[in-house]
């Protein structure tokens, strides 16, 4: 017993020792206890005071509190760790988590896989898989993380392949490329093959690009450093530079909006300065504007091509809505063409393809002034042609075209006082304030789409003098209307043709006084319009009435009604004559 206590002694001693040492294996052999040769334990003697780190790698003792330290390499320093008997350096919980032992102790415990000099929490050296899937069945990248889950930084629950959070205001992702001619980029890719990339070309001055395969090539927006951006251009010299090699290329802006304006704003600090687009609720003219394109109008261009500037509905390829100013020229151009207008000093001329004609009634001008009238009083006046008959104040010649245009908006276009009107004909019958003569056609067409085409009143009561339109002549129809399959589209049988019928009158009654005031007989065209509006003139300026009603058309309704009795009446026939045969059976 002596003798092992030595040897216990000298052990103790041995190890408690801080000199140098080799890496060498001790066996214990004695004699006593049974079996001979080994010892089934050794005991070591608690310190009275713990020992602090750092220490020397490899020792160990039992401290103050009963535990087991051993001294283990931390980066090469030693570190007191403490052993739990039966655990181990990991510790497993009442279900199936395992954590390191250490952590309570050594919270800057690190733990390595493939490496036994981890520097971090957890430093894997080689490939990592996570997922039920994943894990054991497939090959991890090189050095890589193959994750089967979401992943979350900064979130608790991603609910994307990668969800990224942050409260901070630099949050992102940072691509650093330290390649040389290195591009940091992004892919979205379908199937492993990229179908958009985008990010900075490294060889192009460092422009971010968006291309279909990488960032150089089929390169479609850039971005360069001056803000810059190219469309189809990898080379942008302004704000929006828009390029393309295929005959329909361009920008298209369509506003599927209702009443809405597909637009483009030119803006100062912010404010719409000029605004043009297509104004949806004009018939869909293309509009200039200084705010928006259907207020303070500036430009028109209606879908006939007609221009208006200062009117925004231009009745003519060039429509101005105010004044027009033309500069004072020198001398007249050039070469001219017909048609061409120039101002020289108060003088304006015009070039009628041969000459330049004054057109202000100053130099060599027939013409005179009287405040805001000209006049013309020493002859005939010729309008195309050269030679104007004599007879006459007034000899327009309009060739193969319009010998004459009148128009006016509110009052009469043309007008005669004492004189009489011939159309076709220098001489017009006693009696009469106007006639016209025809040769080979109809002599008057009236078109119009208001109002009445022709309205007759005569103010004659004597007995048998009154009438508002007498027509006398051989020909065999002295009065009718345009009729011919020809000119006709979608016909098709009156429907209903009785029904209709029964809901119009036929009545008596008597005119008022401005229209003649005699006893008639006829329609209410108010009645016959709400069945039959295609015959009756509704009032503008009167809703609800009508102007008058075309009673010839009726003529056809008449007709499908004859028919639809006609047939009614042999449908009982027919049953009267089934009803006989029966009778006499």
């Amino acid at each position: 017993m002596n003798f092992l206590k030595a040897i216990i002694v000298f052990l103790i001693s041995t190890l408690s020792v801080p000199a140098s040492y080799s890496a060498e294996t001790m066996n214990l052999v004695t004699y006593y206890p049974v079996p001979f040769g080994a010892y089934d334990r050794v005991k070591l003697i608690q310190r009275a005071s713990n020992l602090t780190s750092p220490c020397e790698i490899g020792t160990m003792y039992v401290d103050t509190g009963g535990q087991f330290q051993f001294c283990r390499n931390n980066s090469g320093v030693g570190v007191w760790t403490t052993i739990t008997p039966n655990a181990g350096i990991w510790t497993q919980t009442a279900g199936d988590d395992i954590y390191p032992t250490d952590t309570a102790t050594n919270p800057n415990l690190f733990v390595g896989l493939g490496t036994i000099t981890p520097q971090n929490r957890l430093d894997v050296e080689g490939a990592a898989v996570i997922g039920a899937a994943y894990s054991g069945t497939n090959v991890g990248p090189a050095n890589g993380l193959l994750v089967e889950g979401n992943v979350g930084l900064g979130n608790t629950s991603p609910s994307t392949a990668l969800d990224i959070e942050s409260t901070t205001a630099t949050a992102g992702i940072d691509i650093n490329n330290t390649a040389v001619d290195g591009d940091p980029r992004l892919a979205f890719q379908l199937s492993g093959t990229s179908v958009f990339t985008m990010g900075v070309d490294d060889g192009d001055s460092d422009k971010f690009k968006l291309g279909t395969t990488t960032i150089d090539t089929n390169t479609r927006l850039t971005i360069d450093g001056s803000g810059n951006v190219g469309i189809g251009s990898t080379a942008p010299a302004t704000k929006l530079t828009v390029e393309d090699t295929t005959a329909a290329s361009g920008i298209d802006i369509n506003n599927t909006a209702v009443d809405g304006d597909p637009r483009l704003a030119f803006q100062l600090s912010g404010t719409s300065v000029f605004t043009m687009g297509v104004d949806d609720g004009d018939a869909d003219k293309f509009k200039i504007g200084t705010t928006t394109v259907d207020t303070n109008t500036r430009l028109t261009i209606d879908s006939s091509g007609n221009i208006g500037i200062g009117n925004a509905s231009p009745v003519r390829l060039f429509h101005l809505g105010g004044a027009m100013r033309i500069d004072s020229l020198a001398s007249a151009p050039a070469t001219p063409a017909q048609g061409d207008i120039y101002r020289n000093g108060a003088n304006l001329y015009f070039y009628n393809g041969t000459s330049w004609i004054n057109l202000s009634g100053g130099g060599s001008s027939l013409w005179q002034q009287s405040g805001s009238n000209i006049y013309y009083n020493a002859g005939t006046v010729g309008v195309g042609t050269a030679t104007p008959n004599s007879s006459y104040k007034l000899h327009v010649d309009g060739g193969t075209g319009t010998g004459g245009y009148f128009t006016s908006s509110t009052g009469v276009a043309l007008a005669t006082d004492f004189g009489e009107i011939g159309l076709g004909t220098v001489t017009v019958r006693a009696g009469y304030k106007a006639q016209i003569h025809a040769s080979g056609r109809d002599a008057l067409y009236v078109d119009t789409d208001t109002d009445h085409a022709v309205e007759g009143v005569s103010t004659d009561t004597a007995a048998g003098g009154c009438a508002d339109f007498y027509a006398s002549g051989s020909c065999t129809v002295d009065y009718g209307v345009s009729s011919s399959i020809r000119w006709k589209k979608n016909i098709r049988p009156i429907d209903n043709v009785l029904e209709k019928i029964s809901r119009i009158r036929g009545v008596y009654f008597d005119w008022d006084q401005e229209h003649g005031g005699q006893h008639d007989v006829g329609m209410i065209a108010e009645e016959v319009g709400e069945v039959f509006p295609e015959v009756v003139a509704k009032d503008p300026s009167a809703p609800g009435y009508a102007m008058g009603m075309d009673e010839s058309s009726l003529a056809g309704v008449f007709v499908e009604a004859i028919k639809a009795l006609k047939s009614e009446i042999d449908n009982l026939k027919s049953e009267n004559t089934e009803l006989r045969k029966l009778i006499e059976k």
